[in-house]
């Protein structure tokens, strides 16, 4: 049995070693994942510090012989949002390394159902020979790292239970011990719940698609899919949004976030249009008012370098959609302030100006 210090000595001398592995196996399971179109909270690496490793060695009574037995000094964590998407990372992670079964655990299966403590997938991992075969990873042929697997909430767990000091049901006071599966039974709730929502939003996105041509869902209350649907999809608002992005002439941003959609239906929805099918209308309706204003109002910038996206032709809509409704100063101020739109006093008065200066010459 190997003295103590000589294990936290064999470390001092490999720390480097196992620190840049780590972060190798990092960057290898992030690409891994990115190619299989995974979407994750995060990824990170760490090695086990010095204070921790002794304090292991301790707990297991001295039962390690080198450095090399303790398969955890290394450490990759994959966060995902989703509990289907463990098992997939876990797929690749099985595919991708070799794999020591005897020291890994899937505590999903492992733990009872009415037991203590909540789940992830813990692998023990080395390169593989292909990959062991590449110059730049012959040095980490014979060490391990650990990848952990888990959801948001299942790490929410783990560091709350972690924060709290407590590593096992034991050591729970009995008081709090149903507290605690309580929690856990509400959590597991919730992945799944969060599982079935993803997978309602995927079939409806796919059932828009599907049916949006057909005009079965002109009723439908305007959302975020919905309007994501006709922007991406709809040729005549495809064209004010070309035209219109050509007079901003700043950075056109082509990835955007489901908050920027979330913006256009609330200020569609201050101006009365409130169903897919008073969209469509709008945009055949208010087309050229949208360009006119849209030049008008960039014309006027004396800087053209903001960021702009596939939603701001829905934007400069909302303006010709009010300004065709009404002449009412009073009534543009007030869209402007629920809409949050920065303005200064004269705004609502140029606006209507040069709307009636475009309905004079049609």
């Amino acid at each position: 049995m190997a003295d103590t210090n000589d294990i936290l000595k064999e470390y001092d001398k490999q720390c480097k070693l196992y620190k840049n592995f780590a972060s190798k196996v990092k960057t290898l399971v992030e690409e891994l994942v990115a190619n299989e179109n995974i979407i994750y909270n995060s990824i990170t690496s760490r090695i086990k510090t010095r204070a921790s490793l002794e304090d292991k060695i301790t707990r297991k009574n001295n039962k390690y012989k080198t450095l090399g037995n303790i398969t955890d000094i290394a450490g990759v964590r994959v966060i995902t949002y989703y509990s289907d998407d463990v098992d997939r990372v876990a797929k690749i992670i099985e595919q991708n390394f070799n794999v020591d079964k005897k020291n890994s655990i899937d505590k999903r299966k492992a733990m009872e159902p009415d037991r203590f403590g909540y789940c992830s997938v813990h692998y023990i991992v080395q390169f593989n020979q292909e990959r062991l075969n590449l110059p730049e990873n012959q040095a980490y042929k014979d060490i391990k790292c650990e990848i952990q697997i888990r959801t948001v909430l299942q790490h929410a767990w783990a560091e709350i239970e972690h924060d709290l000091g407590y590593k096992s049901e034991f050591s729970v006071p009995t008081e709090i011990r149903r507290n605690f599966s309580r929690l856990a039974g509400l959590l597991e709730i919730g992945d799944k719940e969060f599982l079935e929502i993803r997978n309602f939003l995927t079939k409806y996105q796919k059932d828009v698609t599907k049916n949006i041509e057909k005009g079965t869902l002109n009723d439908k209350e305007l959302d975020i899919v919905l309007l994501s649907e006709i922007i991406n999809t709809d040729e005549t608002y495809q064209k004010i949004n070309d035209k219109i992005t050509k007079y901003a002439q700043g950075n056109y941003v082509q990835n955007i976030s489901n908050g920027e959609y979330e913006i256009r239906v609330l200020e569609l929805k201050l101006v009365g249009i409130r169903t897919l099918g008073q969209l469509k209308n709008c945009i055949e309706k208010n087309a050229d008012m949208a360009i006119y204003l849209a030049e008008q109002l960039f014309s006027r910038r004396e800087r053209k370098d903001g960021y702009y996206n596939k939603t701001i032709g829905a934007f400069y809509l909302c303006y010709a959609e009010l300004l065709s409704k009404t002449d009412d100063v009073n009534r543009v101020k007030k869209y402007l302030d629920a809409a949050k739109i920065d303005h200064d006093d004269s705004f609502p008065q140029y606006l209507l100006r040069i709307a009636k200066e475009k309905k004079e010459t049609n």
